[in-house]
């Protein structure tokens, strides 16, 4: 599994800039999945740790109430 943090750094008005996509590999074909979309970096960073089975240490962020 590969997970991909990603910003939309075009001059569009995105109103959330940060995404995840997850990138698997499934009976020979590789499949992508949208991870979620995010307000914040932090709440695109926080979801990126816990995706990787890591702990996350840098509390709440704007992201965890919608």
């Amino acid at each position: 599994t590969i997970f991909v943090l990603c910003e939309a750094t075009d001059d569009s008005d995105v109103i959330k800039p940060w995404s995840i996509t997850i990138v698997t590999f499934e009976n020979n074909k590789f499949i992508h999945t949208n991870g979620h979309t995010f307000f914040s970096e932090d709440g695109a960073k926080k979801r990126f740790t816990i995706l990787q089975g890591k702990i996350w240490t840098g509390g709440e962020t704007y992201d965890d109430f919608w």
